[in-house]
């Protein structure tokens, strides 16, 4: 009796376990079938984008997150492009730019935190730097007058000494070598003073970008400057490419917007085209990086010197927004039937 109870016992806790994994395996799978929207996949690579910047403020090695990133917001460019063609097709390529941001804000803390471990250890060899450097320069103050009159005497003790007649030549040559051993102690004061200027200012301006900017180029359809379109025919394809360099000290989230403008339209230093864009392209660049990219457009309108505006904006975290960063370029295209 006792061991049938026991049994019945063990069945009844192998039905509780089996309910709940089959529960976390459901929940599992519906999250990992869930299709994100186009907001939701924005907004997680925003928060990505947003944790990267923190692990690089904090020293971190963010390339490989960077990278990630860039491949991210171009999914979510494609899933746009596809938005109002194949909405299946668009709901994939955003719930797979959604799991790419997820995945890099969870691997972001751990950069950061290495970065803090690398920021520490680099401080602490540079005032060990500084230390040493200070001790070796009392030393070299302290003992080098001495040492170079004893290198001195080594290499001149065969030399034969002649007593002087004159005592105004004694006179004038009375303390010399004490003036010898001010010359040499100040030299390598000197010499210690301009190794640790180096040290100094290799620790601290290393990573200062004294004029930070942003580039913006568009390219002919061979990758190079020139060879532009000029005729077109509505709705025709045609390829350019898109140059943007990051000079901004920090990686920064861009978007370039292609927008259809006509003669009358003005785009400055201070002023955007206030139209919907008719193609976003996005990229996620470290300092000092750029990209080229082919890009394929058309256009659904027609007239004569059409201007194919193309605006640089970037993501402002103070703002929570992108932001026009007063740079622009431009095209003139004639469009017929």
């Amino acid at each position: 009796m006792t061991s049938l109870r026991n049994i019945e016992r063990n069945l009844f806790k192998i039905l509780i376990v089996s309910f709940i994994v089959i529960l976390i395996s459901a929940n599992s799978f519906a999250h990992l079938n869930a299709q994100a929207t186009y907001n939701e996949a924005q907004n997680k690579i925003i928060e990505a984008y947003k944790s990267i910047l923190y692990a690089e403020e904090n020293g971190g090695n963010i390339t490989n997150l960077a990278n990630m990133l860039n491949e991210a917001v171009q999914l979510l460019d494609m899933g746009n492009y596809y938005s109002k063609i194949n909405s299946t097709l668009a709901s994939k390529y955003y719930n797979e730019a959604y799991l790419i941001a997820e995945n890099v804000s969870n691997q972001a803390p751990n950069v950061a935190k290495e970065g803090m471990i690398n920021q520490r250890n680099a401080m602490i060899f540079f005032i060990f730097q500084i230390s040493l450097l200070i001790v070796i320069g009392y030393l070299l103050y302290r003992y080098l007058p001495a040492l170079y009159w004893e290198l001195w005497y080594r290499t001149h003790k065969n030399w034969k000494i002649f007593r002087l007649k004159s005592n105004k030549r004694k006179a004038e040559n009375k303390g010399s070598s004490y003036k010898v051993d001010e010359q040499i102690a100040i030299f390598a004061l000197i010499v210690v003073i301009i190794i640790g200027g180096f040290l100094v200012s290799n620790y601290f301006l290393a990573n200062l970008n004294k004029n930070p900017y942003s580039s913006l180029g568009i390219l002919g359809p061979n990758g190079k400057i020139g060879d532009y379109p000029k005729n077109l025919k509505l709705g025709q394809n045609f390829t350019l490419y898109l140059y943007v360099e990051n000079e901004e000290g920090h990686i920064m989230y861009y978007q370039v917007l292609v927008k259809i403008g006509n003669a009358t339209s003005i785009v400055n230093q201070t002023n955007y085209l206030n139209v919907p864009p008719i193609a976003t392209y996005s990229f996620i660049l470290l300092n000092h990086q750029n990209e080229t990219r082919k890009i394929t457009l058309a256009i659904n309108v027609t007239g004569e010197n059409i201007k194919l505006i193309f605006e640089l904006w970037a993501y402002s975290v103070n703002q929570n927004s992108f932001k026009y960063i007063n740079i622009w370029d431009q095209l003139f295209v004639n469009v017929t039937a």
